[in-house]
């Protein structure tokens, strides 16, 4: 696996957040705007009150949702990353913990299984990477024990409870 690769994971599920991100951040401004401009016209003062506060509550969501995923699109870019940083600064120190959350959905017609890798680094810094399916899943992972020898790359009470004890992750 290559640094460039790696960029790419941590880009692209950033992607989906900042797309996720503009269509609650429009619905929002939709709610407000309705409410402002009195496109229902038999609604009393108090439910478009109401309306703005919710619609406002959606935007800003969507907004920190956006805002999140650029600035670790930006991270990436320039490689202030904290993953990127240890691989650049050939740190293998710097990964305490890796651990898989995998949630799996299951509907009539489909089955969708969505991969992600929580990163936890020596320096208090955390990241999230969403990986597309399992193979790239095991090929990060892989990667990871070679370049991160120490690192923890599990899920147990055991190592929970040592993280939270010797680094205070909860």
């Amino acid at each position: 696996m290559t640094i460039q690769e790696i960029k790419k994971m941590l880009k692209g599920s950033g992607k989906k957040h900042i797309i996720i991100g503009v269509c609650i951040l429009l619905f929002g401004s939709m709610f407000i705007f309705g409410a402002i401009f009195g496109i229902d016209k038999a609604a009393t003062n108090r439910i478009n009150n109401a309306v703005i506060v919710m619609g406002s509550i959606f935007a800003l969501v969507g907004f920190f949702m956006m805002a999140r995923s650029i600035k670790i699109r930006v991270s990436v870019n320039n490689e202030s990353h904290p993953l990127i940083k240890a691989i650049n600064n050939y740190d293998s120190e710097a990964l305490i913990w890796a651990h898989a959350l995998v949630f799996k959905m299951n509907a009539n017609v489909t089955e969708l299984t969505n991969w992600n890798l929580l990163l936890y680094f020596k320096d208090g810094a955390r990241s999230h990477v969403e990986i597309k399916n399992e193979a790239a899943y095991t090929k990060l992972r892989a990667y990871l024990s070679d370049t991160f020898p120490n690192a923890e790359l599990d899920y147990n009470e055991t190592i929970k409870a040592k993280m939270k004890e010797d680094y205070g992750i909860k």
